[in-house]
């Protein structure tokens, strides 16, 4: 895959900016043991990922870095997913275990160099009430930046802006119900199924060691 993307991370009280060119080729096993209403995959896979940073910011790592260079990344991962089936009016499923592990580092050079370890977990359950859910998520990063940030494969803390942390552990807890099912359609443009709500708390703390 060849992809081009706009970039920028704060560390702390600083912010980088940057923009990136990728090309990524890579291989994926997947394992299906899904049976009756039971979901279970597990996915193995490895890509090599060839980076051309452009434009980025100097000033938080060591003098002589340079602005503009390449990085040549391995990425390695491990998903699995259990999920038991549910009616066609529950927004999720009512029991389900999510895992995805990954790490990347630069093993063969580069000019930008760093390992990144990102561990995802999902749990999902009934709600209280017919077709409401309840979805408890953990998630934890560790990346050791010589000087290159890694993005995060998980989302900050609703409502506050996201910062890079060598250490990141993330938490959320929601609770998913319907409000109203209206069955609303206006021609072909738009057609509103169902309405829901959302509760939820979110968790966060980084660390720099």
């Amino acid at each position: 895959t060849y992809a081009t993307r706009s970039d920028s991370s704060t560390v702390y009280e600083f912010r980088d900016t940057w923009a990136e060119k990728t090309a990524t080729v890579g291989v994926t096993l997947p394992f299906d043991f899904s049976r009756g209403i039971h979901t279970t995959k597990i996915e193995l896979g490895a890509n090599l990922a060839y980076k051309q940073v452009i434009g980025k910011d100097v000033i938080f790592y060591n003098e002589g870095d340079v602005n503009d260079g390449d990085m040549k990344s391995m990425t390695y991962q491990l998903s699995f997913l259990h999920a038991v089936s549910g009616s066609v009016r529950d927004f999720n499923p009512p029991f389900a275990q999510q895992l995805n592990v990954s790490y990347t580092n630069t093993p063969m050079g580069g000019n930008y160099r760093g390992d990144f370890l990102s561990v995802r977990t999902a749990f999902y359950f009934p709600g209280f009430f017919k077709h409401h859910s309840i979805r408890l998520c953990a998630n934890f990063e560790h990346q050791k930046s010589e000087n290159y940030i890694f993005q995060s494969n998980f989302l900050f803390p609703r409502g506050y802006t996201a910062y890079a942390f060598p250490y990141l552990t993330v938490a959320s807890a929601d609770y998913t119900f319907p409000i109203a099912y209206p069955d609303w359609s206006l021609r072909h443009f738009l057609y509103i199924r169902r309405i829901k709500g959302d509760l939820y708390y979110d968790y966060g703390v980084g660390k720099t060691n």
